[in-house]
């Protein structure tokens, strides 16, 4: 629920009495559809059935808008800021360590070498765009990375800014493009042929900027790097626009880093905001078209029979007004509550 990287409040989980029945007004089924007056009735963690409200129910959702626990697909768990309030990365030469104490934690699944990913993915890397976003592996590199990830049943997953590198990946069998802030077209077109998933990302770059005090001076957090960062907004909107008149996958991915945990919610605003998506095309992506590129689309990321019971409500609706995603009152994971705002 609110996988890889929502910030859950520091409460601890409430036990719910199997089954239970949950009265909604609104409910966004995470694959497209809007239903109206439905019950959800929860057994065992997973949701039993969904029909009209009719039973006396277990929790009243009424007014508020109900959709399936959101995704992110691209995180960095352990960068923080640290006591002198400057980032940190959380590894072995870190001088400050921040371990967070006891707390219920979203899903999250860990990468996998060369660098940092999610579970059953492997990874390759361009530089970033404070370096340019260029190519840095060779194709027969790539071509290595991704090939043996399709042998170990892995997905990969590519940092590609530039359109040389994304095409390399592509065409080398990779499952998913990070960033690619200045893709070409015939890129993208090539992308939604081969069914490639694509993570734009806003959040990352706003949240660098607004905290440029806290990076600034530390590896290539230079003001030449920052300015790159400035730039890219305009661009990684542009690409997002064009990514969706090809017909390309997209998936919400945050990149979050130091500052943004807690905040991954206002991708989504970004996206419709700046990038020009529709509510419900920004929603989706961050449920059921990022549960069916992690492979767990059967499990996660839509309401229906058999599916994880895994709920997030909103005061508002977010197809009306997207900054609704900003108001959460109430979190369920697995039939479990976490969070219950009246």
């Amino acid at each position: 629920m609110l996988r890889k990287c929502f910030a859950l409040p520091l409460l601890a989980a409430v036990a719910v009495a199997q089954p239970i029945v949950i009265k909604t007004t609104t409910l966004i089924d995470g694959k497209g559809r809007v239903l109206r007056n439905q019950e959800i009735t929860i057994d065992g963690g997973r949701i039993a059935r969904i029909a009209g409200a009719k039973q006396k129910p277990t929790i009243d959702l009424s007014g508020l808008t109900v959709m399936p626990g959101w995704i992110d697909t691209h995180v960095h768990l352990g960068w923080y800021f640290n006591k002198e309030g400057r980032y940190d990365p959380g590894g072995p030469d870190s001088k400050t360590r921040c371990i967070p104490p006891p707390m219920p934690m979203p899903r999250y699944w860990a990468g996998s070498p060369p660098s940092s990913a999610w579970a059953s993915r492997s990874k390759a890397r361009s530089a970033t765009i404070r370096d340019g976003g260029k190519m840095t592996m060779t194709v027969n590199q790539i071509n290595a990375t991704c090939g043996e990830a399709r042998k170990l049943g892995l997905r990969g997953v590519v940092h590609a800014h530039s359109s040389d590198g994304a095409r390399a990946a592509i065409e080398a069998g990779c499952t998913s493009i990070e960033h690619g802030t200045f893709l070409d077209d015939s890129t993208l077109e090539l992308m939604a042929s081969r069914g490639v998933y694509f993570d734009p990302n806003f959040l990352v770059l706003h949240n660098y900027l607004e905290n440029r005090p806290k990076f600034l001076g530390i590896g290539n957090y230079t003001e030449e790097g920052f300015a790159a960062m400035e730039k890219g907004l305009p661009l990684v909107a542009d690409v997002l626009k064009r990514a969706r008149k090809q017909h390309v996958k997209v998936v919400l991915g945050t990149d979050a880093v130091a500052g943004s945990h807690g905040r991954n919610a206002e991708e989504f605003i970004y996206r419709v905001k700046d990038g020009g998506d529709k509510p419900m095309e920004a929603l989706m992506s961050g449920t059921s078209v990022a549960a069916e590129s992690l492979g767990m689309a059967d499990k996660i990321g839509s309401l229906a029979e058999g599916m994880e019971a895994d709920l997030v409500a909103v005061q508002g609706n977010p197809l009306d007004d997207i900054t609704a995603v900003r108001h959460v009152v109430f979190v369920m994971k697995h039939g479990k509550i976490y969070k219950n705002t009246p």
